[in-house]
């Protein structure tokens, strides 16, 4: 559904008062003008087809016979309120407004691009690179490269932790996720896991507080076949 503003002057348009004239300076007119406004803003497309249901749908809304509505549509485009093109009925206003939404929305997307892409908000390639085979290393959830969302959370987390914390981090979670002693086992993107993992394994008592139940907790050593390692 989309939203139009009804001006409170609107019926001094002169466009309307040209319409309301030529009902005889009724009210009616403007009342069937912003009915079928709202009409069309509640479908997707902002048109209604002028096909048999169409006009039955119109007359019932309206609440007047096919030859006052043919009449009325007829006039309003003469004016300029509405056209009709390939039998659908249309107002220029959602024109405007659909253009002005495209408009803003890319606008928004440009500045979003140009903020991430411009030097001061990039994180540098190299720390990129380590941080990203670190966490391929690390056997969780395989990238080939870093996204954009990830980068801004990498760049988030460097405020409040070095490279190498974030790596013990990554290398801590990698461990504890892929060794059956613990029961931590959900797996996050690198994007998830910058935003929200890094606390919780950045110290190695994260290898005590996701031991499973079951497990005597004995500081964490090197195994011959663990290749997780800095």
């Amino acid at each position: 559904m989309s939203e139009f503003i009804h001006s409170s002057s609107a019926r001094r348009d002169p466009k309307i008062r040209a319409l309301r004239a030529s009902f005889g300076n009724s009210a009616e007119p403007y009342a069937w003008y912003f009915l079928i406004l709202e009409m069309l803003g509640e479908n997707i497309d902002h048109k209604i087809l002028l096909d048999e249901k169409g006009y039955e749908m119109l007359m019932n809304e309206l609440n007047v016979d096919r030859e006052t509505l043919k009449r009325f549509i007829t006039i309003s485009k003469k004016l300029g309120l509405f056209n009709v093109v390939d039998n659908y009925l249309f107002s220029p206003v959602f024109r405007i407004i659909d253009r002005k939404i495209k408009y803003f929305r890319d606008t928004r997307l440009r500045g979003s691009d140009a903020h991430w892409k411009s030097s001061e908000h990039r994180v540098d390639e190299q720390v990129k690179q380590d941080i990203l085979e670190c966490w391929n290393r690390a056997r969780i959830i395989r990238h080939r490269k870093m996204t954009t969302k990830a980068e801004v959370r990498l760049r988030s987390a460097l405020k409040d932790y070095t490279i190498e914390e974030i790596k013990k981090a990554i290398i801590n979670y990698g461990k504890i996720v892929n060794n059956p002693k613990y029961f931590f086992k959900y797996k996050w993107t690198l994007e998830e896991f910058l935003m929200r993992g890094i606390a919780k394994f950045v110290n190695d008592e994260c290898f005590k507080n996701f031991l499973s139940n079951k497990n005597v907790y004995v500081p964490y050593k090197e195994e011959e076949n663990d290749d997780i390692k800095f």
